[in-house]
This record gives structure tokens, C-alpha cells and sequence, in this order.
């Protein structure tokens, strides 16, 4: 008997058509692991499209941050086999 098994949806595709579709000239494409052409985001040309000012460097803002937190969203992107 197989055993059945759900996998989550990847939303990070579905943030990037997202994104594309509000903001299309932050989509370019890039070659990933496979060889394959793939959607990604230019992320300059996106702060960009966001705000007048940028703040970046040493300027103050609040940030809630912790050893990993980038590797813990992409993490959190990544779709899933494991049952709940």
C-alpha cells in the first residue's frame, strides 16, 4: 500500500508572478541549478519602484533580526513533503 503524500505549495513562484504583474520591470530571468531559464526578481530595481528614499548602511531603523533569518525564510518558501 503507497502511502499518500501532501506537499505544500510553492509560493515563492507564485510571489514572483505577483510581483511581476504590479511591478514588470523588476522580472528578469536568470539560469538556475537545472540549466533552465527562470523568473526571478531584480531586487535594486524593486527598492527602487518602492520608495523615494532607500534606507541602507549605517542609517537607524528598527529591525527585528536574528542569527539566520534569511536562511530561515528561505526555509519557510520552500515547499514541503512532511505531514502535519
Amino acid at each position: 500500500m503507497d502511502k499518500m503524500r501532501m506537499h505544500t505549495v510553492d509560493i515563492t513562484d507564485s510571489n514572483i508572478e505577483i510581483i511581476g504583474q504590479i511591478f514588470p520591470n523588476c522580472l528578469t530571468e536568470c539560469i538556475g541549478e537545472d540549466g533552465k531559464m527562470k523568473k526571478v526578481i531584480d531586487f535594486d530595481m524593486l527598492r527602487q519602484e518602492l520608495s523615494k528614499d532607500i534606507v541602507e548602511g549605517p542609517q537607524e531603523r528598527y529591525q527585528f533580526t536574528w542569527p539566520d533569518k534569511k536562511k530561515a525564510i528561505r526555509l519557510a518558501n520552500t515547499p514541503s513533503s512532511m505531514t502535519l
